[in-house]
């Protein structure tokens, strides 16, 4: 299954959309969430997030595990 949420303006609830789209789904399914908003990325905050190594995270998957 692939998702794209996607809208051009600021403050219509697509990180909020995103986080509780995995939240609700995420003992079912893998995810790969990318946040492309590079004035304000707050996707990270929402899924708590603190600190962030992409090349490990990848590697390990340690994302997957990630304590909320």
């Amino acid at each position: 299954m692939q998702i794209a949420i996607a809208i051009g303006k600021d403050g219509f609830g697509k990180s909020t959309i995103t986080a509780s789209l995995l939240y609700l789904l995420k003992d079912d399914y893998s995810f790969v969430v990318v946040d492309a908003d590079a004035e304000a990325p707050n996707l990270g905050i929402l899924l708590g997030v603190t600190e962030w190594d992409g090349k490990r995270a990848y590697r390990s998957q340690s994302c997957k595990n990630k304590p909320r």
